[in-house]
């Protein structure tokens, strides 16, 4: 099958590992992928967790929820209250297993 999607919005580039999409965002919910791509695109820092809210339209609530969830699956850790993207391969989770 020949190439039949056509990449419209590729002037600006942010990069997502191929761990992330595989083994994160497949079990992930789909608003907790979106604050972690918002961060990502974001340099993997936040201003606050209301940035992060208004930018994707969700509550606070919903979004706090999403940096907890990453936190404990190793994706990112808070720091001073604020998000701070520390992606590994593989995670830490991961090393803390072996």
């Amino acid at each position: 099958m020949g190439n039949f999607i056509r990449n419209c919005l590729a002037h600006g580039v942010t990069v997502v590992s191929n761990e992330f999409i595989d083994s994160y965002m497949t079990k992930a919910n789909g608003e907790y992928v979106k604050v972690y791509l918002y961060i990502l695109r974001n340099g993997g820092k936040a201003d606050s967790v209301a940035a992060i809210a208004d930018a994707l339209n969700h509550t606070e609530a919903d979004v706090r929820r999403a940096l907890v969830y990453w936190e404990q699956e190793g994706v990112l850790e808070l720091a001073d209250n604020r998000p701070c993207l520390l992606y590994t391969s593989p995670s830490p989770r991961d090393r803390s297993v072996s």
